[in-house]
């Protein structure tokens, strides 16, 4: 009896516990308000960054779907260890390394830690919760999940831009310390029976092939909850990166710049814990159509702020309006998404489904940072903008798909 408490309370508690040991070890990102000076420093261009987060993404659209397998197959505890033991060995390589190749290496080490933990993180914490008989607490959890990272994210931007200023290095150096203080915490969280686990031999590639056709072909609501989001998700990332890009231009303080963010993750922090709120309020198919118009507002919003010079209002209110875009977006969409493709999948393909839907991100990811490094030295940040605000109207789409489909009608 005494051992079935014990067992209980530990699974009761692992879903606070994977929150902070992943915000710890994954999430605060000291190096995030001033990642791209810090590349220049070790004598990369802005066209380079963009180049180094192709390359990332190479890596993890490459091998996201077989480390999705992975993580049915194996315990999906120890794959996560396995992406957290992976991102400290790239950041060493960022703190050390002072070329090209040693960044990309880091980089690209960076592509297999996200891999690893891309979709095997969102099946563990679904798991953990129908192991308790709690999976209709999936997206207040999810979203709980997301707004937790938010505050750590809020925290390393915080303290990042002014330990930047006292030693360059130091930002790289607390996210290694805090990223073994994460490991050891993770550790202690339970296994999970993976479904997938048996006797029986199996042919690898052939389970894999079958998991991706179900994804993209089997399963029409599926395959839509992929698309769209993907479309989405590039959209926030690359207005992200354009946002600091932008900082610099107006010779912002980087530590100011760091209070920047903090305002962008406690908006995203306040969104996602009020997820189930704001759906409820606006309803399900309005917030989802939503998404697609403020990515697109976003891009024009940075695309007519150079109409203004920098010591104009009108220039951070735009800017600010962007900002706000991709925090409702990405804040409300990535926990909206998952729960509603995991309430759609068996879990002996929870973890591969996940991570074809990371691999589609990942695609349409390197190719858009590709073309930024051309389009940003070639015709420059604000018309480079009004070309992905134009690309963006590819989601009308996918977006299209789901409304015929009926499932954005779901209470």
């Amino acid at each position: 009896m005494k051992k079935m408490l014990l067992k209980r309370s530990s699974f009761e508690f692992a879903p606070t516990l994977l929150k902070i040991s992943f915000g710890m070890s994954i999430r605060a990102m000291f190096i995030l308000p001033i990642v791209v000076l810090y590349y220049q420093t070790k004598n990369m261009s802005v066209g380079d960054f963009f180049m180094l987060q192709a390359i990332c993404s190479v890596v993890a659209f490459a091998i996201e779907i077989p480390t999705g397998y992975i993580g049915d197959v194996f315990d999906r505890k120890k794959v996560i260890l396995s992406g957290v033991l992976m991102w400290l060995i790239g950041n060493v390589f960022i703190w050390l390394g002072n070329s090209f190749l040693y960044i990309a290496i880091g980089e690209m080490i960076f592509g297999v830690a996200i891999a690893l933990m891309s979709g095997t993180r969102q099946a563990y914490l679904y798991d953990l919760l129908k192991s308790m008989g709690k999976q209709k607490n999936a997206l207040k959890e999810e979203a709980s999940f997301y707004s937790w990272e938010q505050w750590f994210l809020l925290f390393g931007c915080l303290i990042g831009g002014f330990l930047y200023d006292y030693n360059i290095h130091y930002p790289v150096i607390l996210i290694c310390i805090f990223t073994v203080i994460g490991f050891v915490m993770m550790m202690f969280l339970p296994s999970v029976k993976n479904v997938k686990k048996s006797e029986e031999k199996r042919d690898v590639w052939r389970d894999v092939k079958e998991t991706v056709k179900y994804s993209l072909k089997g399963h029409e609501e599926v395959k839509w909850l992929i698309i769209y989001p993907a479309v989405l998700y590039v959209g926030t990332f690359t207005l992200f990166w354009v946002l600091q890009i932008q900082a610099k231009g107006f010779d912002i303080a980087v530590k100011y710049f760091g209070l920047v963010l903090v305002v962008n993750y406690v908006l995203k922090a306040i969104f996602s814990a009020n997820t189930t709120k704001i759906i409820d309020k606006i309803g399900l198919k309005s917030c989802v159509v939503s998404f697609l118009i403020l990515i697109i507002i976003a891009c024009l919003g940075v695309f007519f702020s150079q109409l203004y010079s920098y010591t104009d209002y009108m220039c951070y209110v735009l800017l600010f309006i962007s900002l706000l875009g991709v925090s409702f977006v990405h804040s409300i969409g990535k926990p909206l998404f998952t729960t509603m493709i995991n309430d759609r999948v068996d879990s002996s393909q929870r973890a591969t489904v996940l991570s074809v839907s990371s691999f589609a991100f990942r695609g349409m990811y390197t190719i858009i940072f590709f073309f930024m490094k051309f389009l940003i030295d070639g015709i420059g940040v604000y018309n480079a903008m009004l070309i992905l605000a134009v690309f963006f109207l590819i989601g009308t789409i996918p977006l299209m798909r789901l409304i015929r489909l009926g499932i954005l009608n779901e209470k």
